[in-house]
């Protein structure tokens, strides 16, 4: 007690700590007030750094809360180099499970991947040129409607895809410098993505199936493409559908995916799914936006859909195992089993909850207590 109460006197102790350890409970300044058994204005006061933290009171907040003691001794990083968050299913979410993802971006991407690449012990791939090309671009007018059947095919050709399906986009783009994390998040959000320091993030709801996690993986890309100055709220319509069109084209091209096309049949559409990797609803509405289908068959289509109870879980979903991000992973545990850092190190460099330390990074849970072996290049 007395060597907390002595961090805490000498200033260690961050107030905005607190309070993101508090909105990422989901809690409100009063919930924790009363619990802890002081005001709401004082709680607030310990927040803003204006009230010092008795070593009591610091215990039983954190009794709640049930962050590392490294976490609230850690310096806080600069906003610089953040860019605006992009929710999926902003409309739905609410702003306190916004809140809640964003601290957990914070962590990930301003401390945990920060800090890890300023080690200077490991090296990510470089992030791909086509993004500021196309960001930079003075002949993509960002306020009008985009070709996305010419832009995703620009896309492809760079990245020699060709017309083919593509085998594993979370390693795709990982390789392209995407920092890609799978979490599980609130129901209503599917995916997010912002850029940190000239780097591309992206965070998906592992919650989700195989089929959904790829078409939320490639409507995030579109965001961190081409959405970075938007206002979202103001034009979440506008941005969300161009997100949908960006993730159906690139993951379905026009003319080698009509090509396979001899039914619309559930029945023939589903013989394509193991192929393309996307869900039969998706291929229903890609056929629709190529006019494969009449506005009629499409209409008939979906209540079949519906009537085979097909809407939230369609056949291959449970089985179908999904991508998985492995530059993290790789990451750790290649300084971990070449002895660059030991556990306590790794920890002490990621002062969070481990079970965030583990989900966020792809780690088997247990790893931070246990060894396996991975393979990534150091950066000598």
């Amino acid at each position: 007690m007395q060597q907390i109460q002595s961090d805490i006197n000498r200033n260690y102790l961050v107030g905005k700590r607190l309070r993101m350890a508090r909105e990422v409970c989901g809690k409100t300044i009063k919930e924790v007030a009363k619990q802890v058994g002081v005001s709401a204005q004082a709680l607030s006061m310990y927040e803003l750094g204006r009230y010092t933290v008795s070593s009591e009171m610091f215990r039983k907040l954190n009794f709640i809360y049930k962050m590392p003691y490294e976490y609230y001794m850690k310096q806080l990083p600069t906003d610089t180099g953040f860019g605006q968050v992009y929710f999926r299913s902003f409309s739905t979410a609410t702003a306190t499970k916004r809140r809640v993802e964003e601290i957990r971006a914070d962590w990930f991407a301003k401390e945990m991947v920060s800090d890890l690449l300023s080690t200077n012990t490991i090296k990510f791939p470089t992030v791909d040129k086509i993004f500021m090309q196309i960001k930079e671009s003075t002949s993509i007018d960002k306020r009008v409607n985009k070709d996305f059947e010419f832009l995703t095919g620009y896309i492809r050709r760079e990245w020699n895809l060709g017309k083919a399906p593509i085998d594993n986009l979370t390693r795709l783009l990982e390789s392209k410098g995407v920092v890609i994390s799978k979490i599980f998040l609130d129901d209503v959000i599917d995916g997010f993505s912002f850029w940190y320091d000239g780097r591309p993030f992206i965070f998906v709801n592992k919650g989700n199936n195989a089929f959904r996690l790829r078409m939320s993986i490639a409507h995030e890309l579109c965001h961190l493409l081409f959405h970075e100055a938007e206002d979202v709220e103001k034009n979440l319509s506008k941005i969300e559908k161009e997100a949908s069109m960006f993730a159906s084209c690139f993951l379905l091209p026009k003319f080698s995916f009509s090509d396979d096309i001899i039914s619309t049949s559930l029945e023939q559409l589903l013989l394509l799914k193991p192929k393309w990797k996307v869900s039969v609803q998706a291929m229903i509405m890609r056929c629709e936006q190529l006019g494969l289908i009449s506005d009629t068959r499409y209409v008939y289509l979906q209540k079949q859909i519906s009537r085979k109870k097909w809407r939230k879980v369609e056949p291959l979903d449970l089985e179908t195992q999904a991508e998985e991000p492995v530059l993290l992973k790789q990451a750790i545990n290649l300084l971990l089993d070449k002895k660059v850092f030991s556990i306590a190190q790794i920890k002490d460099l990621m002062p969070f909850p481990i079970d965030f330390i583990e989900e966020s990074c792809n780690l088997p849970k247990g790893r931070l207590n246990e060894d396996n072996i991975m393979f990534i290049k150091l950066n000598r």
